[in-house]
């Protein structure tokens, strides 16, 4: 759902930043620069690993499928920690993940007293503050609680609910039309709403698992380890928007 780069070390790169409409002209008039901009982000490399230790005889006695196994549950598991960095990470000694997006407040988030609940204004008030611009790519992003426990018990004028299923894609679903994408990682009582194609990830280093007898020679075992090396960064903050339950934002 971001936009992705595998280049080594790193990079800097431009996205779009303001574009402004093509203007007439008159012919054979020298034509005006328009004063588009563009934005630069740099992003650089934080490893992920993680080793499993595994004995000798376990490996010995284990089926023919036991290593494949093993090196699927350790990319699994640096993938989610991965997912986790570009949902939550801070951006000091992690990447920049989608929640440190903006500072929040009421002209880019919408807050819901946690007594009344999310209702339909609540998701159309989010849905407004999204610029025109973005709408075309924008999504939902939540957690199972958020989206089963509240968004989808939300009901319209009408008294339909605001989410269908996405027949197209199996089981995935739609509010008001618009794909939603869970994730354990977001927090309780948060929804994210906007392009996320605008958070843009290196991924300097594919996952790679590696195992040696080596590392565990006195302990009579092999390690297997999974690194990766993935930065993130937020292009154009203002491409996400933000509901939260709670008293503060």
């Amino acid at each position: 759902q971001i936009t992705l780069l595998r280049v080594a070390g790193n990079v800097k790169f431009a996205i779009e930043g303001t574009r402004n409409p093509a203007a007439l002209h008159d012919e054979n008039e020298p034509i005006t620069p328009a004063e588009d901009s563009l934005v630069y982000v740099t992003l650089a490399g934080y490893e992920y690993a993680k080793v499993i230790r595994i004995s000798k005889t376990v490996a010995t006695m284990a089926i023919d499928a036991f290593e494949t196994w093993l090196v699927n549950m350790l990319a699994e598991d640096i993938a989610r920690a991965i997912e986790d960095a570009i949902i939550n990470g801070d951006g000091s000694t992690e990447p920049k993940g989608i929640e440190h997006a903006n500072t929040w407040d009421l002209t880019n988030a919408v807050l819901v007293d946690p007594t009344e609940g999310v209702d339909f204004d609540d998701i159309m008030n989010l849905m407004a503050m999204l610029p025109n611009a973005y709408m075309s790519n924008a999504k939902f992003l939540c957690n199972n609680k958020m989206f089963y426990g509240s968004l989808a018990k939300v009901r319209d004028a009408d008294g339909m609910p605001i989410y269908v299923k996405d027949m197209e894609a199996g089981v995935s679903f739609r509010i008001m039309g618009l794909p939603v994408i869970l994730s354990d990682y977001v927090v309780d009582n948060t929804l994210y709403f906007g392009d996320f194609t605008k958070v843009v990830g290196n991924l300097s280093q594919d996952i790679t698992v590696e195992s040696s007898t080596q590392s565990a020679f006195l302990a009579n075992a092999i390690d297997f380890r999974g690194t990766a090396i993935f930065d993130c960064d937020i292009a154009l903050p203002g491409a996400i928007r933000k509901l939260y339950v709670g008293t503060s934002l």
